[in-house]
């Protein structure tokens, strides 16, 4: 997760998405790596599948409050 984030931040956005898919894969109920897989595909302008995302985090944990901010 620290390697996605990490290379989320520093602009590395195919590595990052690749490394969320690879981590929302073999661990489909991390919210964490949800919430960052969906916020990286809003900012790219895949807004519904980011929205979907967002949301799995959401039902995941839904007393995250920065799941639900976002």
């Amino acid at each position: 997760m620290r390697e996605a984030v990490s290379a989320h931040q520093g602009g590395h956005l195919e590595q990052a998405a690749q490394l969320y898919r690879t981590l929302t894969t073999r661990y489909p109920e991390f919210p964490d790596a949800w919430h960052y897989y969906g916020l990286l595909l809003y900012q790219g302008g895949d807004t519904e599948k980011g929205l979907e995302s967002l949301r799995k985090a959401h039902a995941l944990k839904p007393d995250n409050p920065a799941f639900l901010l976002n």
